[in-house]
C-alpha cells in the first residue's frame, strides 16, 4: 500500500461516509481555528445522461458543510459539484447529492450525533458550543424545525395545554402540581419506576382541574391496560400530594382502571 493509499484510508474515516466515492480532496487550508477541506466532484456525469454528448462546464458555486471538529478545530468541507452541458438539449445537468442534514449546513453524521446528544441527555444546544464549535441557538432552532420531527408531531395542536406519553405508563404513578414559569400551574403524572430519568413523564396538563386531567388520561390507548407478554400492564397505585384536588386520587380513580390512591 502506497503512502497515498494509506492517507486515503485515513481520510475515509475522517470524512462523511462515501464522500470520497464521488469527490476528490484538492486542497486543505489550516488556521488556528478552522480546518477547511476542499473537495471537487469527480468528472462522472449522471448515468442517465451519458448516452448524450456532454461538455464539462466547470463547477457550481461551492457549498460549505460543517463536520466533526478535529483536534479542537472547526472543520468545514468546501464542496464543489460539477455541471455539464447537454449538447443535444442545450440544458445544464448536475448530479444530486444529499450531503447535509435537512434544514442545516451540517453533515448528516454530525447533525445526527448532535441530535442524539440532545435527546439522550438533559442539556441545551448552547452547552455543545464549546466542545463542537457550533452556534447553539441556531442548532436549537434547526433541531426544533427539522431534525426532531416536531412539526409532524401528532400532539402539536394541543401541546400548549397538555402532553401525553402513553408508552411511559407503569404500575406505580405519582401525581403532583408544579409551576413552570410565570406562576401558572401544571399537573404532572410520573412513572415512579423511571426514577426521574428518561420515560418518567406520563402526562403534563395545564391547570389543576380534575376534569381536565381525566380528559387527557382517558386518551390513553386501551392496549396499555391489557396483557403485554407475561406482565399485566395496568396502573396499580397512584401517589398524590395533599392538595385538595388530588384528595383520594380522584382524577386517576376515574380514568385509570384498577388503580388505588396513596398519599
Amino acid at each position: 500500500m502506497t503512502s497515498y493509499d494509506t492517507l486515503l484510508v485515513l481520510a475515509r474515516f475522517i470524512l462523511p461516509a462515501d464522500l470520497l466515492e464521488c469527490f476528490d480532496i484538492v486542497k486543505i487550508e489550516n488556521t488556528a481555528e478552522m480546518l477547511t477541506i476542499h473537495l471537487d466532484e469527480q468528472n462522472l456525469p449522471p448515468l442517465s445522461s451519458r448516452v448524450h454528448s456532454l461538455e464539462s462546464k466547470g463547477f457550481l458555486p461551492p457549498v460549505y458543510i460543517r463536520d466533526f471538529p478535529i483536534r479542537d478545530r472547526k472543520v468545514s468541507l468546501c464542496v464543489r459539484r460539477r455541471k455539464w452541458l447537454d449538447k443535444e438539449t442545450g440544458s445544464i445537468i448536475c448530479n444530486t447529492f444529499e450531503l447535509t442534514a435537512q434544514g442545516t449546513r451540517h453533515s448528516k453524521e454530525f447533525a445526527s450525533f448532535l441530535k442524539g446528544l440532545l435527546e439522550k441527555y438533559p442539556i441545551t444546544a448552547r452547552s455543545l458550543e464549546r466542545y463542537y464549535h457550533i452556534d447553539g441557538d441556531q442548532f436549537e432552532r434547526q433541531y426544533k424545525e427539522y431534525l426532531s420531527d416536531y412539526r409532524m408531531w401528532d400532539q402539536l395542536s394541543d401541546a400548549a395545554n397538555w402532553l401525553l406519553f402513553s408508552e411511559n405508563l407503569g404500575p406505580y404513578l405519582s401525581i403532583d402540581e408544579t409551576s413552570l414559569s410565570n406562576g401558572e400551574l401544571y399537573t404532572i403524572i410520573i412513572n415512579r419506576e423511571a426514577h426521574g430519568g428518561k420515560g418518567a413523564i406520563v402526562a403534563i396538563v395545564k391547570g389543576t382541574k380534575a376534569d381536565d386531567v381525566i380528559a387527557v388520561l382517558e386518551q390513553i390507548p386501551k392496549k396499555h391496560f391489557g396483557w403485554c407478554g407475561r406482565s399485566l400492564l395496568i396502573c396499580q397505585k397512584v401517589c398524590a400530594d395533599c392538595s385538595q384536588m388530588f384528595h383520594l386520587g380522584y382524577p386517576c380513580d376515574r380514568s385509570l382502571p384498577y388503580s388505588k390512591a396513596g398519599v
